[in-house]
Parts: C-alpha cells; structure tokens; sequence
C-alpha cells in the first residue's frame, strides 16, 4: 500500500505532464512501426498467395505467357509510382516541400524563442531544424530531375 501511494505521490501534475511529453511521441513512434511491419507482412502475403495461385494455373496445364504477372513486378510498380520520371519528379518535390517547410519551422522557432526570451540563447533551439531544413533543400536538388535526360546523383 504504501509504494502505491509513494507511486501516486509521483504523479502529480509535473509528472503527469512529463509522462504525456514523453509518452505520446513514443506511442506515434511505436505505431509508426507496427503500421510498417503489418504492411510488410500483408504485401508479403499478397505477393505469396499470387504466386501460389500462379504455380497452380502452371500445375493445370495452362500456358504460363496467359497468366498474370505477380503484383509486384515491374508492371505494379509503374501503376503505382508511374514512369520512372515521374518517380523522381515526386521524390523531388516531397523532398522540396519537407525542407522549405523544415526550415520555415526552424526560423520561426527561432524568432518566437528569441522574442519570448530577450536576454537568454534559447532562440539557437530553431538552429537544429534550420539545418534539417537546409539538409533536405540540399537533397532535392541532388535528387532533382535533369531536362537533359541525365539520371539524378545517387
């Protein structure tokens, strides 16, 4: 009873506050990953049970150039993502919107924390996401498209 109590002691407002800053992002961060892992397994699945069925149209005799191709060949891929140009043009573009919105982020974080706090140098806590910002920027235009019909670097 009594470590009940000393445990209830412990969780007063500061510490529930504590436990909720602390608590929610890693339970986004825990459902990001079982959301990966579930998707994972179901296109594992996907992918299995078309080849299962594709081996058994092969065992019944029918020509294999008639059945269907797996739903992860090349085929699916450019269903989903389009033209291999396109594909860049979109890894381009997230990567340009990440950045500007990264880095806007850092900046703004730097003038509120500079303006809540005159005399203090909690405004550097908008440096860190400014240089994520400024990393993302530098990606995209690695990665952004040629009009030449060069490849983007690696």
């Amino acid at each position: 009873m009594l470590a009940l109590q000393a445990a209830l002691r412990l969780l007063d407002t500061e510490g529930a506050l504590v436990i909720v800053l602390l608590g929610l992002p890693t339970l986004a961060v825990l459902g990001g990953v079982v959301i990966g892992v579930v998707r994972a397994v179901g296109q594992q699945r996907q992918m299995e049970l078309a080849q299962r069925e594709r081996i058994a149209a092969i065992e019944r005799g029918l020509d294999p150039g008639k059945v269907p191709p797996p739903p992860l060949s090349g085929a699916y891929f450019h269903q989903v993502y389009g033209s291999p140009a396109e594909h860049a043009r979109r890894r381009y573009q997230g990567l340009l919107m990440s950045g500007i919105l990264t880095l806007a982020l850092g900046l703004a974080m730097s003038v509120l924390f500079s303006i809540v706090e005159q005399h203090g140098e909690s405004w550097a806590i908008g440096i860190v996401p400014m240089m994520l910002g400024a990393a993302l920027l530098l990606c995209a235009w690695l990665v952004r498209p040629r009009d030449n019909g060069q490849q983007p670097h690696p």
